[in-house]
């Protein structure tokens, strides 16, 4: 539930108007902060939210997101797990399907950039080596880290992971490219492949 006395709160109340800003929050009460900042327009309708209203809060949702991309995405150095699980939660919280990204990084594991390589379904996300690959080559990436997340809310890796994994790590190894570590991530918490072992040899 939101805090009556939240940033969040009066951020909200300030942007939306007091009409519309109970149905946001109801929404929120329902299903969660991160789901409504999901939403589209459409779907913030049918809280009760005007139309003209719905547009300015899914705008003022993905401000939001680029804000805290650009502070915690932009050359910071990825030192392991808990870094990579930072950077990936913004675009990859809320989401009802799973979404593979692809973290570019320069010769010092300095972030370059973060490339959507694959969005599926609620339980998988068909991924191709040239999806994930591509963009590094193309930025001129020293290297890259892999995360996609589990809607489910279990980061448990599955066999599917576990395969991807070793198709991208052999596929890099080919390019020149190496896959430092795949990380599932989920709102329940994350899993590292290579921390917990199952990383290809």
């Amino acid at each position: 539930m939101v805090d009556a006395d939240s940033e969040l709160e009066t951020t909200l109340r300030r942007l939306l108007g007091r009409g519309a800003f109970d149905g946001v929050v109801k929404a929120m009460d329902e299903v969660g902060v991160a789901r409504v900042a999901r939403m589209d327009a459409e779907e913030l309708s049918e809280w009760g939210v005007e139309a003209g209203v719905a547009r300015r809060a899914v705008a003022a949702f993905e401000l939001g997101r680029a804000v805290e991309r650009a502070g915690d995405a932009e050359r910071e150095v990825v030192r392991g797990a808990p870094d990579v699980a930072r950077i990936v939660a913004p675009e990859l919280r809320g989401m009802r399907v799973e979404v593979f990204l692809v973290l570019l990084l320069d010769a010092r594991n300095g972030v370059l950039g973060v490339a959507e390589a694959a969005r599926g379904t609620l339980t998988a996300a068909p991924v191709h080596p040239r999806e994930v690959l591509g963009p590094a080559v193309r930025r001129g990436a020293a290297a890259v880290v892999v995360a996609h997340n589990h809607p489910s809310g279990d980061p448990t890796p599955s066999a599917a992971d576990r395969a991807v994994t070793e198709r991208l790590v052999k596929a890099g190894e080919v390019l020149g490219v190496p896959v430092l570590d795949h990380l599932v991530w989920a709102e329940g918490g994350w899993v590292s492949l290579r921390a917990a072992g199952d990383w290809p040899v």
